[in-house]
């Protein structure tokens, strides 16, 4: 990395100021993610239906009976799947546009299955949040929303794994994703080298595992240099009659990196805080 580019990212700063001075990098601003991406939930006044995702974890049987009723398949395997692929879901369209609005803001709520809502079908977005009201939470500077999410990330994961059939690749690379959003907004427009330092350092702030199952790399795609994030796991979609495979996914992740041409010898790496 350059010396300039060393500076730009001088530990003293928080995060709110790195991600901005990253965003300013590529042309864009803060105005223009609010744009491009849905940050906010359900609003005080509004009516959603559906089942908070404590009720699945709560009552037995539930999740298993409102994730099979969609699909029409049936046994373990079927559960896992669709299991798998609702998890991912619920970290791109909650975790996701949180932690953009912590980034861009220095403030956001921290995710808990107290006010996540998993919507009934009909809807694109089956997963949804609690903005306002007696049920939502309050909002979380950075290291209290770190720490509160590290917590819930390790709460939620045996009840994903044992009640779901989740494996730990599946549940930690989804949710690496979403805490990777704000940068996968930017994977293309940024400089790669600057994008993979940055979103490899912050996954290393959180207290779980998902350092262990995403790597974030410079690459070459079609001639164009982008940073993008590969998993160490696979959240089942190509296994659906109208699935496919991701471009994060880790089944074919070496056949990927052999045509994205990744420059491994600059990849950055991080330890974990202690």
């Amino acid at each position: 990395m350059s010396t300039e580019a060393t500076a730009l990212w001088a530990p003293a700063e928080d995060w709110p100021q790195r991600y901005d001075r990253l965003l300013a990098s590529t042309g864009m601003d803060s105005r223009q993610i609010r744009h491009n991406f849905s940050l906010t939930g359900v609003k005080a006044g509004e009516t959603v239906s559906g089942a908070l995702l404590r009720q699945w974890m709560e009552e037995n049987g539930r999740a298993e009976r409102e994730l099979m009723a969609d699909s029409g398949a049936t046994g373990p395997r079927a559960l896992v799947i669709q299991a798998s692929v609702a998890q991912r879901d619920l970290c791109l369209q909650v975790l996701g546009p949180l932690t953009t609005r912590l980034l861009l803001d220095g403030h956001s709520p921290a995710p808990t299955e107290d006010w996540v809502i998993f919507r009934e079908s009909g809807t694109e977005s089956r997963w949804t949040w609690q903005e306002s009201g007696t049920e939502a939470p309050g909002e979380a500077g950075i290291p209290e929303w770190i720490t509160l999410v590290s917590a819930t990330l390790r709460r939620w994961y045996p009840w994903f794994r044992k009640e779901l059939g989740l494996s730990p690749g599946a549940f930690w690379s989804s949710a690496a994703l979403g805490l990777s959003a704000p940068f996968s907004a930017l994977y293309n427009t940024a400089d790669s080298q600057t994008l993979t330092t940055l979103a490899s350092e912050w996954l290393n702030q959180f207290d779980c595992d998902v350092t262990r199952y995403l790597e974030w790399l410079p690459a070459t795609f079609q001639g164009q240099q982008c940073a993008i994030p590969q998993r160490r796991g696979c959240c089942l979609d190509y296994l659906l009659p109208e699935g496919r495979y991701c471009g994060t996914c880790g089944v074919f992740r070496k056949e990927r990196l052999a045509t994205l041409h990744p420059n491994q010898s600059n990849t950055a790496t991080t330890t974990r805080p202690t």
